[in-house]
């Protein structure tokens, strides 16, 4: 008879915990370093400094409880957070990623819908990102775009896809284990319309890290969402990039997710945070 056997995992609630001191120490962190510069905040230099101290102060949280956690059940660090060779082609791994680009627009417009049922929320525009868009060189913006691209999509995937999903999958279902890390993933984004686009994209990165054991390939799908947001962001500030997308850029990434679902339909790792043995 075969039957499947939890290999030692440390508690759900301490994962979630884990996850809130790592975000109130993200903030911490990111308004002490603000204070060492003068009141203008959205410079350049400041924003884009912030927000790097912000996410290296997160990754060191999480790599400093991931290393408790493994000294404990004896699970080489890489392994527990996901960074394993999953089984995907280069053109695998290019659809996943042009997939997640077609996914974020879905997202968008399911953010614009739902946001309506927070009645009190009010959209308006953000006037701090504006100024900071208005302050961009050609050099700033550039930076820019690779810090968001790069910090948010290795630190966060680490945290929620990494820590987070594969230590709940230890004790729950994946169902259970996705929503959950998801949500935790959304709420980190604090501003409602933005917690809801993010809790959607984390199902989406949730189920792929999921189906290929590895978070590889959502570290890669995240950094290139924020990248090309940031792209076309400081585009239409500093290189005169038109306010819609290009029909033909719909076009390319709504045929990646077409692939990509059959990828993650028919691809699927082993998870190794199951050990099945005979009895």
């Amino acid at each position: 008879m075969l039957a499947k056997r939890k290999m030692k995992s440390v508690s759900p609630w301490f994962l979630i915990f884990s996850i809130l001191v790592m975000f109130v120490l993200m903030v911490v962190s990111q308004f002490g370093f603000a204070i060492l510069f003068d009141k203008d905040v959205y410079v350049p230099l400041k924003a884009i400094s912030m927000k790097l101290v912000a996410h290296i102060t997160g990754g060191l949280v999480i790599l400093f409880l991931v290393w408790r956690e493994v000294v404990k059940t004896k699970t080489p660090i890489l392994k527990r957070l996901g960074f394993i060779k999953p089984n995907l082609s280069k053109l695998d791994f290019l659809a996943l990623g042009l997939a997640s680009l077609a996914v974020a627009l879905l997202a968008k417009e399911i953010t614009k819908i739902v946001i309506v049922f927070f009645p009190f929320y009010k959209p308006e525009k953000d006037t701090k990102l504006l100024y900071f868009l208005e302050q961009l060189t050609t050099e700033w913006g550039v930076l820019f775009i690779l810090v968001i691209a790069l910090a948010p999509g290795f630190i966060e995937e680490i945290t929620y896809r990494g820590f987070l999903q594969r230590g709940l999958l230890k004790k729950f279902r994946p169902s259970v284990s996705i929503v959950i890390s998801s949500f935790m993933f959304g709420l980190a984004h604090i501003v409602p319309q933005e917690i809801v686009f993010t809790s959607i994209m984390g199902l989406w990165l949730g189920i792929r890290a999921w189906r290929v054991n590895s978070i590889w390939p959502t570290i890669f799908c995240h950094a290139l969402i924020n990248g090309m947001s940031g792209f076309h962001m400081v585009g239409k500030q500093l290189w005169q990039f038109p306010e819609n997308l290009p029909i033909g850029y719909k076009i390319l990434v709504l045929i990646a997710f077409i692939y990509a679902v059959k990828i993650l339909i028919q691809k699927k790792n082993k998870p190794e945070y199951l050990d099945i043995q005979s009895h």
